[in-house]
C-alpha cells in the first residue's frame, strides 16, 4: 500500500482536534467534494485524487477495531494525510489542465487584439502567471497547503472558461481583420495597376 507523502503532516500532528474520526470525516468530505468539482471541469484529471481517497479508506479500516473503536491513531492520521493529498492531487491536475488550455488560447490569438473582447485580459494573464508560480512552489515544498491550491484552481479555471467563451468573438474579429487586410491589398493593387496604366498611356 502506498504511503502518503508529507503533505501537511505537521498540521495533522499538531491539530487540536480531539476526535480524529471527526477530522477524517471533514477532510474526506472536503476532498471528495473538491475532486468532484475538478471532475466536472475535467473528468480524467482526478484519477490520482481518487486513488488517494482509496488509500484513505484502506488506512481507516486499519485504524478501527471490529467494534469500530479506534485502535490505531497512526493509521487514522495516515488516512487523514491521504485525504489532504487527494486535495493536492485534484488541485494540481485541474490547475495544470487549465494552464495548458490557457497557453493554447494565448498562442491561438497572439496576433489578435484581445482587450476589447476581454477588458481584464492583462490582469487575468498576471493571475495565470501567479498560479503557475504557486503550483511550482507547492511542488517544491512537497505539496504545501492544498487549500491554497484549491483556491488557485477556482481562479484559473474561471479564467480559462472565460477565455474559451471569448473564442467566438475573437474568431469574428480575426475574420474581420482578414477581410480588411484583403480589401487593403486589393485597393493597393488597383492603385498600382491604375498608375501603371497611366504611365503606359503617357508613353504611348
Amino acid at each position: 500500500m502506498k504511503k502518503s507523502d508529507d503533505t501537511n503532516s505537521s498540521e495533522i500532528e499538531s491539530a487540536q482536534e480531539p476526535n480524529l474520526m471527526a477530522r477524517l470525516r471533514r477532510e474526506y468530505g472536503e476532498a471528495d467534494a473538491f475532486a468532484r468539482k475538478v471532475s466536472d471541469y475535467r473528468g480524467d484529471a482526478v484519477i490520482p485524487a481518487h486513488n488517494e481517497l482509496r488509500y484513505a479508506g484502506f488506512h481507516l479500516l486499519g485504524a478501527l477495531a471490529d467494534d469500530r473503536s479506534l485502535q490505531s491513531e497512526e493509521q487514522m492520521r495516515e488516512a487523514i494525510s491521504h485525504c489532504r493529498r487527494a486535495k493536492y492531487e485534484a488541485a494540481e491536475a485541474g490547475i495544470m489542465w487549465a494552464l495548458n488550455s490557457i497557453k493554447i488560447f494565448q498562442d491561438d490569438y497572439r496576433t489578435t487584439p484581445i482587450s476589447d473582447v476581454l477588458p481584464d485580459y492583462i490582469d487575468s494573464c498576471e493571475k495565470v502567471e501567479n498560479a503557475r508560480k504557486k503550483l511550482g512552489a507547492a511542488r517544491d515544498s512537497g505539496g504545501g497547503k492544498p487549500e491554497e491550491l484549491m483556491k488557485t484552481f477556482d481562479e484559473v479555471s474561471e479564467i480559462q472558461k472565460r477565455f474559451e467563451i471569448a473564442r467566438s468573438e475573437l474568431n469574428k474579429k480575426n475574420e474581420q481583420l482578414r477581410k480588411t487586410y484583403f480589401h487593403r491589398i486589393i485597393a493597393v493593387a488597383v492603385m498600382i495597376l491604375a498608375a501603371a496604366i497611366g504611365f503606359l498611356a503617357d508613353i504611348f
